[in-house]
């Protein structure tokens, strides 16, 4: 999580977890792993660690706050909108890394069971930048 980028704690930082399912940023029909559709916020992926590090650079100069996924042999880029530049659902207290990347919290079954693929999208899609 990079500043503004949804941390609980306002500050860069970074966590590291295994998972027994991947997460849905990569899954193969999305545009930016080669299939047709598009993300639904902005999302760069890289197998270079230098590209990725220039990509990082830049969105720096120019005050544009992200998330990163590091996987074996690729980074996961999301440039986002700054946490607080957003209205929130009631589902959810904010969007980090985790939910950028298509993992959604939500904190009482009810929210859950409500939630469908068109919410999510909708909701994330305000995290979207038009440039990046």
């Amino acid at each position: 999580n990079g500043y503004g980028a949804g941390a609980s704690i306002n500050h860069p930082h970074g966590q590291t977890f295994t998972m027994r399912q991947v997460l849905p940023v990569l899954a193969p029909y999305w545009q930016h792993n080669g299939g047709n559709t598009p993300y639904t916020t902005s999302c760069k992926v890289f197998e270079s660690s230098t590209e990725a590090w220039r990509y990082i650079d830049r969105l720096h100069q120019n005050n544009i706050t992200y998330n990163l996924v590091y996987l074996p042999g690729k980074i996961v880029c999301l440039p986002r909108q700054f946490q607080g530049k957003y209205e929130l659902p009631e589902w959810t207290e904010n969007f980090a890394w985790y939910e950028l990347c298509g993992g959604i919290t939500t904190f009482n079954e009810e929210d859950f069971k409500k939630l469908d693929d068109e919410e999510i999208s909708s909701t994330l899609s305000f995290l979207r930048l038009s440039t990046h």
